[in-house]
């Protein structure tokens, strides 16, 4: 995927095998890269990264999902007498991460379900190399009807 703006520019590249060697297993890489201007005129955000993940299907509704996660950051200021902006350029970095998701999954579409629950349980930790170092808990539900 590719989405070119004035503002924002980003490139995605995904690959996903299912049932890897005729398992319950799922196995994927994710690339990506971003610019975004968007924010403000004061500074860019540029940042590349990917992942991967693999996902052991359990049965129709649960899931369980096991993840690599890197991704650098820069941020270029362009107006260097705004002690925000300076602020914001010391964000600058590297992440790496492993997680974990618990998914339930009882929609009738994975695209466009119109009816179901969809929930996912998301524990994430960083530190695993990189600049920043810290733990994730997450919890998502989307209810369709």
């Amino acid at each position: 995927k590719t989405n070119i703006g004035d503002k924002q520019t980003s490139y995605i590249l995904q690959w996903t095998k299912p049932y890897f060697m005729d398992t319950n297993w799922i196995l994927g890489v994710d690339l990506e890269r971003n610019n975004n201007r968007a924010l403000s005129s004061g500074y860019e955000i540029k940042s590349y990264g990917g992942n991967v993940h693999a996902t052991y299907i359990y049965n129709a509704f649960f899931k369980h999902d096991v993840y690599y996660r890197a991704k650098h950051t820069d941020v270029s200021v362009r107006d260097n007498t705004n002690p925000l902006l300076v602020k914001e350029a010391a964000q600058s970095g590297f992440i790496s991460a492993i997680g974990s998701a618990l998914i339930y999954d009882s929609t009738n579409s994975p695209r466009r379900p119109t009816c179901g629950l969809r929930s996912r349980f998301i524990y994430e930790l960083a530190g695993v190399g990189g600049n920043f170092q810290f733990m994730k808990f997450s919890y998502f539900n989307s209810y369709y009807y």
